[in-house]
């Protein structure tokens, strides 16, 4: 993974770095595994691989922020850290998602609401953490049909891969 291989004005506009990059991936590394879709998701690049990097970046800027030496603890402490800091997740995904509607809507001209492309792409707890934070974006508990059409825009978008619409 490269820097190149996600989107530009968020790389810009983030001020993210090489190293920010990589404690991404050990971020996630340790947490998650090797094998973590989490991690497959990055290394997607393109429109998605930057939401995944936006969501982490945002996360662990502000985990970081409180605990420097995060990353150089093991699993089961960073867990536990970002239990006692769950505002980091949410401020995560308060990133995450809009980027991603704006990003189907360029792409595709299409509108999805936050509730429904966090129902497919994200867990139930997230879903939660969101609807109950007071995050200024409302977030709808979507129907049947709406979570399947934005599981075929998010596939769609995954699916551009590096090429960001290029």
């Amino acid at each position: 993974m490269k820097l190149t291989d996600f989107d530009p004005d968020i790389i810009a506009a983030y001020h993210i770095t090489e190293r920010d990059l990589q404690n991404i991936v050990r971020y996630i590394t340790i947490l998650q595994g090797r094998k973590s879709q989490v991690l497959n998701d990055l290394a997607t690049g393109g429109y998605y691989g930057t939401s995944v990097l936006l969501h982490e970046m945002v996360e662990l800027r502000i985990l970081l922020a409180r605990d420097p030496l995060l990353l150089r603890k093991g699993k089961k402490a960073i867990g536990l850290f970002l239990k006692e800091n769950a505002d980091a997740h949410i401020e995560g995904l308060m990133a995450e998602y809009p980027y991603l509607r704006r990003k189907i809507a360029y792409v595709f001209d299409e509108i999805v609401g936050v509730g429904e492309l966090v129902r497919v792409n994200a867990s139930t707890e997230d879903f939660k953490m969101l609807f109950d934070s007071e995050w200024q974006m409302p977030v709808f508990e979507p129907t049947e049909e709406q979570v399947e059409r934005a599981s075929n825009l998010l596939a769609r978008l995954k699916g551009l891969g590096k090429e960001m619409g290029r």
